[in-house]
């Protein structure tokens, strides 16, 4: 996908548009600290099981930047949770 050229439309459609990767939205939405809070009290076995999938979701060599995040909204809107 051209994500250079949808951000180019949108704004030529007085829109804003935020692009970043999975990795860095879901560590910027709190994956690693819930990963810790529901790991609390388990066996390592599924603790390590829970680490190593997250760790699939958002390290870089995995799926972290394989996949993009596109956020769009009006101008006004300041509403940007997991792109900054």
């Amino acid at each position: 996908i051209n994500f250079k050229m949808y951000k180019k439309e949108f704004a030529n459609s007085n829109l804003k548009s935020l692009i970043t990767t999975q990795g860095n939205f879901l560590i910027k939405l709190g994956i690693l600290k819930r990963a810790e809070i529901i790991s609390k009290n388990i066996q390592f076995s599924k603790k390590a099981d829970i680490f190593y999938r997250i760790k699939r979701l958002i390290d870089a060599k995995y799926m972290g930047s394989l996949f993009k995040v596109l956020f769009v909204s009006k101008f006004k809107n300041n509403f940007n949770l997991g792109f900054k």
